[in-house]
């Protein structure tokens, strides 16, 4: 069939639904995509694949960033089977099936003319913002980190994001990394001001010039790492042997290539704080690989210890609210500047505390 161009994103109401509401919800929407713009911009797929079975995927996406959960949610994985008859489809129908609120993620059983399917997407609370510079600057006395030069790893949004203000509201230099998020970090950059600097480093992929350059002409005192890739929990029966490899070349990899090309080669001690999890202690479903490669990282920084000019503060932290640790709607976090500010404190005097 001739399809009908795809709506305008600013005529389409996106959904926005609480979880109990994401978890009943099913419904239907008509196929729609405009072909002549399909064919100036990717015209080697307009030619190859049948229009209907390109439109029944881009309608999964409109299911699930618009309907279903809509506004806070992420596309995690789809599974589509076709036949010829999808050709001739003209609306795909929805239904949540599964609802795993503590894993705030949902499956949908999609369906069509000639077409049956799943999707896997997780349900996103609102975002949570940190507290700013000025809100800090009243728990952290003016010159108590006036000593740090602090290098966050991480520094554009989280933790990191708490941790590089609590040590420029107490007075100290920071310098602040990140991967991807590079709006995020010239926000707190700014923010900081007294000449932070935000810079791009992927601890995962980095050459050793590269890692000595983010340190160029500032020489980090303290550096707080805070590198880490999405933590998704799984609840298969099996260990997941790609996804452990992905967090430990964050925590364990990244973690050593960082520490080694940055410590000081004239004796002064470069003090590294390594956050790691309560999970350890207390583990829940479905966090085996993360739990496991954040014990390497821990057993890391103890061998790292040993070696000249590093010392190293390795916290088990609980469960804390800012906007990358709201992803399990059943834990209500509790705030992170306190735990955060005792954390750059310890900082100031510790001599190789490792579990």
């Amino acid at each position: 069939p001739r399809f009908s161009p795809e709506p305008r994103l600013s005529s389409l109401a996106c959904r926005e639904l609480t979880f109990e509401e994401a978890a009943e919800s099913k419904g239907n929407i008509n196929l729609s995509l405009d072909e002549d713009l399909l064919e100036r911009l990717a015209p080697n797929a307009a030619r190859r694949l049948p229009m209907g079975q390109f439109a029944l995927v881009l309608a999964t996406t409109r299911v699930v960033g618009m309907e279903c959960p809509g506004l806070h949610s992420l596309f995690n994985s789809l599974r589509l089977r076709f036949d010829h008859e999808s050709m001739t489809a003209s609306t795909l129908v929805y239904k949540v099936t599964k609802a795993l609120k503590r894993y705030a993620r949902l499956t949908l059983d999609v369906s069509s003319k000639g077409m049956t399917g799943e999707l896997q997407t997780s349900f996103r609370p609102r975002p949570q913002g940190q507290e700013s510079l000025d809100q800090i600057r009243e728990r952290v006395g003016p010159d108590e980190f006036r000593s740090q030069r602090a290098l966050v790893i991480g520094g554009s949004r989280g933790l990191g994001e708490v941790v590089a203000k609590v040590v420029s509201a107490g007075g100290g230099s920071v310098r602040l990394s990140y991967n991807l998020g590079r709006q995020d970090a010239e926000r707190v950059a700014w923010e900081l001001g007294n000449e932070t600097r935000a810079v791009r480093l992927d601890v995962t992929n980095a050459t050793d010039t590269e890692i000595a350059a983010v340190n160029n002409g500032f020489d980090a005192t303290h550096v707080y790492y805070f590198g880490s890739p999405r933590i998704s929990f799984d609840q298969s029966p099996n260990f997941n042997d790609v996804q452990f490899a992905e967090y430990s070349r964050f925590y364990v990899t990244g973690l050593v290539r960082l520490v080694r090309v940055l410590r000081s080669r004239d004796g002064a001690k470069m003090k590294v704080f390594f956050p790691s999890t309560s999970f350890i202690d207390a583990p829940v479903p479905g966090a085996l690989e993360y739990i496991a490669a954040k014990a390497a990282g821990e057993a890391a920084c103890r061998a790292l210890a040993l070696e000249p000019n590093a010392e190293f503060l390795v916290h088990r932290l609980p469960q804390l609210t800012t906007d990358q640790t709201m992803n399990i709607l059943e834990v209500q976090g509790t705030d992170p500047v306190p735990l955060m500010l005792e954390v750059v404190q310890a900082m100031n005097v510790i001599q190789a505390h490792c579990p």
